[in-house]
């Protein structure tokens, strides 16, 4: 038989093709029987899905070891979820206290802040009155308003006296600043100031 790629007839390539199929073929046709024996091993068989989900085979021992893992699988996973639901319990229960503290912080500072409203609010209209009070006497007591009215006095005639001071202190240095520069015209007339270096 003549290849159509090669017209002289099949070459090395066509042989090697041919040689590649047969261990191919050879390993399919083995792999139903690994299947098989696989079946076999777990003491099942293609035809015996009924039997297998009803629990009834006559292999007993592969089906309880599936059941055992299965089981370990199962206990394992109930076991992590019983876990994580008591630590999840326990950090609500860690929460709460915290909350419950924090509220009864909370309240006691509610407390503390309206006794403090309450007492300043007293004491400001007590002090007040105090004031008030007090003020009241010394302006009737005329020795007092004597006392008063004898220090606004002192103090106008304090401040008169420190006009007239500073109007005297301006005064005796505008003198003194005359007499400078009379004196410096003197000496410009006499043949001017001479700058030594």
């Amino acid at each position: 038989m003549r290849d159509s790629l090669n017209p002289t007839g099949p070459g090395p390539r066509a042989h090697e093709c041919c040689d590649l199929k047969a261990p191919q073929n050879s390993a399919n046709r083995g792999k139903p029987r690994q299947d098989n024996s696989a079946y076999h091993q777990l003491g099942l068989s293609s035809g015996s899905g009924k039997e297998f989900g009803n629990g009834q085979h006559s292999n007993d021992t592969s089906l309880d070891k599936l059941h055992g893992l299965v089981g370990m699988v199962v206990d394992a996973v109930e076991k992590e979820r019983v876990d994580n639901l008591e630590q999840a319990n326990q950090e609500l229960e860690r929460l709460r206290g915290h909350i419950d503290r924090l509220q009864a912080e909370l309240q006691e500072a509610l407390q503390e802040a309206e006794v403090h409203q309450y007492c300043g609010a007293a004491s400001g209209a007590a002090s007040g009155e105090r004031r008030k009070q007090t003020l009241d006497n010394v302006r009737s007591m005329p020795q007092l308003a004597a006392a008063r009215n004898a220090a606004r006095l002192a103090a106008r005639v304090d401040w008169r006296g420190a006009r007239r001071r500073r109007a005297a202190r301006c005064a005796s240095e505008t003198n003194v600043l005359e007499s400078i520069e009379a004196a410096t015209a003197q000496s410009g007339a006499r043949g001017g100031i001479k700058w030594t270096d």
